[in-house]
């Protein structure tokens, strides 16, 4: 199973199709235990005349999104949150 994810051509026009692209060719050059490959990514012309539709495919993940369990929990245990810094912390440092 895959992810489809489209950058709206509004945010498109904010951030600028270039540095989606930059940042896509960034990211799909990374290989860390917590961070998602990326399959595929490309940008697909809008038939209107708007701009493209900007994309990227990466693997599915199943389960809560960490806000979801925040919500769900309200606090986190002090094992879990620090346990999920560390991952995150090592995520940003290798990127």
């Amino acid at each position: 199973h895959v992810a489809l994810k489209v950058l709206k051509p509004e945010l498109a026009a904010v951030l600028g199709l270039e540095r989606f692209e930059r940042e896509i060719t960034t990211t799909a050059g990374l290989r860390h235990p917590h961070i998602l490959p990326l399959f595929d990514s490309g940008t697909v012309p809008a038939a209107d005349g708007n701009p493209a539709f900007a994309y990227y495919v990466m693997p599915y993940v199943e389960g809560e999104t960490l806000r979801d369990r925040l919500n769900r929990e309200t606090q986190l245990e002090l094992a879990d949150a620090v346990e999920i810094a560390d991952e995150v912390a090592d995520a940003l440092h290798y990127a």
